[in-house]
């Protein structure tokens, strides 16, 4: 039976078994066979497959079935059995490798994956993120977009799908979906998908989140947009300049507006066009320090306009890219305004520096901010010694309070002050300065600071002083002129007056003697009571007329007073005494605040002669029921008391002696205040005056180089002001005690 096996027949078997080697291997290690070894596993078998075929045809048409066909059957079957396992085996295998590395990829990407019908109909859906799905995928499965998405986002959708079932490939459609989390925007790829023949065509989309995109886009289109409009906007010109080619790439509407240029021509400009030729190298080598990184600003560079004027610009500049080319911004900022002012300040502070006028500005407290070199030259002090101090470090002291106040009153309102200072410099020197101090006010009109022009007056105020002094002379000397002119007239006069009252006086004496002895005879002669009552009236008008007569010798006497050193205190008592009798039998109370006070050179007869005609006056003018005030006083003569001395009779600072009588009378009116020294004029009843009373008594206070003034009281009834030199004899006294 063994022996039916021939060569070829043990031949075949050994290759089929050889042959089913590799696929027993291939069953064993199916991960581990390269595509080749199954292509030529695939092969063999096809061609054992096919010798088979042919042997077994060969038999049956011959009739010729023997074991040699049998034996190679089964070798056959076993070769086909063992590829198919093998094959069946390898392909499961790799099906299995095929969807693990398919669901390794999509794990790996983030955007949603649907497979769509033509008709929109959802087919198949995977989200690694489902929050991001319009619904849930199980809602999604069997519905079309039409049922899902809003109207606007199923049109995009559907429009993507006719692109690719046309084009073969979509991409790049937009559509926007309203989400829990917000709104969420989505880039849709859509490609079509292989049926093998189906008529039912489908599509495979992809669906990437590009929310974050969009929000960035919209950032760099806004950034983009804020960008153009502050440089459509700046009040500087900025020009981009390409690096290589030094040319502009770019420039904003105010550089045009700055060069005269229009946007279009700009760009065809270089940096050498926008110089003028005789300043390039010095313009243009900035230029190159700012490409090297060296400096970032350039000041005061010539700047050439179109119409060939020139203006002056500083220059910032940064590195940047524009349009991938490296170049250089600029940011023009024109300084000709500035440039300008600066030069007027140049100017100006040097007028100020060399200004023969002191000059110091403050800040509006006061405090030093700045001083020229005349101010420092004129107070001593160092510039040190004044920065952040006030002006009231050279402040005498002498300067009155209300130049002070008035002047922060008109600077405080804004307006301009000047006026005259007695300060004190630096070595304790006085000297007079006249200022001109004005506010510095500011764009708003606030103030910020004061200027001080300041110029040193004191020789002209000395010479002034000496001018008013030799003035005050003169006038003095004139007043004295005239005081003697009138003097000399007023004794003229008086003297004729005299000379008149005393020849009436001498003719009238007698007589009036005579009639008085007559007088005295018929009263011894007559008994009855009323005859002697007519004598008495004749013998008082006697009297009158014996008065009347007395005051003309008096008014007209000339002789030379006995003068001597004389308290007027002393002779104010005694005037008092004398009055007494009267003041009391009118109810009339005199009161006194006598002062002590030094002797005055006078004839104390004649003072009391002036003091019992001033007290009797005011008691008469008083009438009943009143008081009289006497005061005495020692002071220095001041132009206050200039207004109630008669004459330019004292000087100013000299030591005077006043006596005012005040009393409660009515007062005098006008009319009669202008006639209380005339001679005969009286404001009393006919018998009771002569009118010669204060006539006289004024010419006995003239005769000692005094002054009467009689005046009205505010309070009230009038005054009467006395005013006499002090004895030149207590002046040397007080010297000799004080040994100066």
């Amino acid at each position: 039976m063994y022996n039916i096996c021939n060569t070829n027949q043990i031949t075949l078997i050994s290759w089929a078994m050889n042959i089913r080697y590799p696929f027993a291997k291939l069953l064993s290690f199916p991960r581990r066979m390269p595509g080749w070894q199954l292509w030529l596993s695939t092969l063999v078998s096809s061609l054992v497959i096919s010798e088979a075929i042919v042997m077994l045809m060969e038999g049956l048409l011959l009739g010729r079935i023997t074991n040699d066909y049998l034996l190679t059957g089964v070798a056959i079957s076993i070769l086909v059995a063992s590829l198919l396992a093998a094959t069946i085996l390898y392909s499961r295998d790799q099906i299995r490798m095929l969807a693990a590395d398919l669901a390794a990829t999509l794990q790996a990407v983030p955007d949603l994956l649907f497979e769509l019908g033509e008709d929109g109909e959802y087919i198949n859906v995977w989200a690694r993120d489902p929050a991001l799905l319009a619904a849930h995928k199980n809602i999604l499965l069997g519905h079309s977009v039409s049922e899902i998405l809003p109207p606007e986002a199923a049109k995009t959708v559907m429009s993507a799908i006719a692109e690719a079932q046309k084009d073969g490939y979509s991409a790049g459609q937009v559509i926007q979906l309203k989400l829990p989390e917000g709104d969420r925007w989505f880039e849709l790829s859509t490609s079509p998908k292989a049926t093998n023949g189906s008529s039912s065509k489908r599509f495979i989309m992809l669906s990437r989140d590009i929310t974050e995109r969009r929000h960035a886009e919209e950032s760099v289109r806004d950034s983009a947009e804020q960008l153009r409009t502050i440089f459509e906007g700046a009040i500087d010109g900025i020009l981009v300049a390409d690096i290589e080619t030094r040319k502009f790439l770019f420039g904003n509407p105010e550089i045009c507006r700055m060069l005269g240029y229009r946007p279009e021509e700009i760009i065809h400009l270089g940096i050498a066009d926008i110089h003028p030729k005789d300043e390039q190298p010095q313009a243009i080598e900035p230029f190159e320090r700012m490409v090297r990184g060296e400096v970032q600003i350039a000041r005061n560079i010539p700047i050439l306009r179109q119409d060939g004027s020139v203006f002056y610009v500083d220059i910032k500049a940064s590195p940047i890219r524009f349009n991938g080319k490296d170049a250089l911004l600029g940011i023009f900022r024109d300084i000709t305004e500035r440039r300008n002012s600066e030069a007027k300040l140049l100017k100006l502070s040097q007028a100020i520096e060399q200004s023969p006028a002191a000059t110091v500005i403050t800040d509006i407290h006061g405090h030093i901010e700045y001083v020229n070199p005349k101010f420092i030259e004129a107070t001593g002090y160092a510039q040190e010694d004044l920065i952040g101090k006030t002006p009231a470090i050279i402040k005498s002291g002498l300067t009155p309070r209300e130049v002070y106040e008035d002047l922060w009153r008109t600077l405080l309102s804004g307006k301009e002050w000047r006026g005259e200072m007695q300060n004190r410099r630096k070595s304790g020197e006085l000297y007079w300065e006249y200022g001109i101090i004005a506010p510095v006010k500011d764009e708003h009109d606030e103030i910020i600071n004061f200027i001080a022009v300041k110029e040193d007056i004191t020789e002209r105020k000395l010479g002034e002083e000496a001018l008013q002094q030799k003035h005050a002379k003169l006038i003095e000397t004139e007043r004295e002129l005239l005081k003697a002119h009138d003097s000399l007239a007023e004794a003229d006069r008086l003297e004729c007056v005299g000379r008149l009252a005393a020849g009436v006086a001498h003719e009238v004496k007698n007589p009036l003697a005579v009639i008085r002895f007559g007088v005295d005879y018929l009263a011894k002669q007559f008994s009855q009571e009323s005859g002697r009552a007519v004598l008495d009236d004749v013998r008082a008008a006697i009297d009158r007329a014996d008065h009347v007569i007395k005051d003309l010798l008096d008014f007209s006497r000339q002789k030379e007073f006995a003068r001597r050193p004389t308290n007027i205190n002393h002779v104010i008592d005694n005037a008092i005494q004398f009055v007494k009798h009267e003041t009391k039998r009118r109810n009339i109370t005199i009161n006194t605040q006598i002062d002590p006070v030094p002797p005055i050179y006078a004839d104390p007869d004649r003072l009391l002669q002036v003091l019992i005609n001033l007290l009797s006056n005011a008691a008469q003018a008083i009438g009943q029921d009143g008081s009289i005030e006497v005061e005495t006083r020692s002071i220095l003569f001041s132009e206050h008391d200039l207004q109630r001395s008669e004459g330019n009779v004292f000087r100013i600072g000299e030591p005077i002696i006043t006596v005012d009588i005040r009393d409660t009378g009515p007062g005098i009116s006008a009319d009669h205040e202008r006639k209380l020294f005339e001679p005969f004029f009286t404001t009393k009843p006919v018998g009771e005056g002569t009118g010669l009373g204060l006539a006289v008594s004024r010419n006995i206070v003239i005769m000692h180089k005094g002054s009467l003034n009689i005046s009205n009281r505010s309070e009230g009834g009038a005054s009467a002001l006395l005013m006499f030199r002090v004895a030149r004899e207590h002046f040397s006294n007080e010297k000799a005690n004080t040994g100066s």
